[in-house]
């Protein structure tokens, strides 16, 4: 039985290496203020509408130099530039497939076509998590970044939820 969207345990959090990011996500790292710690914890791997989409939002120190772009998965026969028209989140989801790599995203939408598909599901939130597990922020720049993130999406209950509960686990591990 798989687990719901969103929910992954306290090991997995631990030894996660690599996502594949969609738009949304890294402007919210952004805005909130973590995107260049979190490029220094994960490898984010990104198709080249999510690159397209993201110029102009932030500046290559920002982070946006650390994230890797992944060419598309070409089909027998059908050249690269055949992605130029499928929809972004479609080529998050792909480049997450072809990889058997997890999708970063914020997107319901996008994480239940991801879960559909038995890829692992993460968001920004669960991010700030991982910051906080791996001693890359102190608690207090966790509970700025936190107030910072609520005031910037507001997460349906399932995720909120699997987020505060992988949050106490993190404080019982670390103390």
């Amino acid at each position: 039985m798989r687990r719901a969207p969103g929910r992954p345990t306290l090991e997995e959090l631990q030894t996660l290496d690599r996502l594949v990011t969609d738009t949304c996500s890294v402007i919210l790292a952004n805005r909130v203020g973590f995107l260049l710690p979190l490029t220094q914890e994960v490898e984010l791997l990104a198709p080249t509408g999510v690159l397209l989409e993201l110029e102009g939002w932030l500046m290559p120190e920002a982070g946006l130099a650390a994230i890797r772009e992944v060419p598309p998965p070409v089909a027998d026969g059908e050249p690269p530039e055949a992605e130029s028209g499928v929809p972004v989140d479609e080529q998050v989801i792909a480049a997450a497939r072809c990889r058997s790599v997890p999708v970063l995203s914020d997107d319901l939408e996008v994480l239940g076509r991801a879960h559909d598909e038995g890829l692992s599901t993460y968001t920004t939130r669960l991010m700030l998590e991982l910051l906080l597990l791996r001693r890359r922020i102190d608690l207090e720049t966790y509970v700025g970044h936190k107030r910072a993130l609520a005031h910037a999406i507001r997460y349906a209950v399932p995720l909120y939820v699997a987020a505060e509960e992988i949050h106490w686990e993190i404080r019982k591990a670390i103390g």
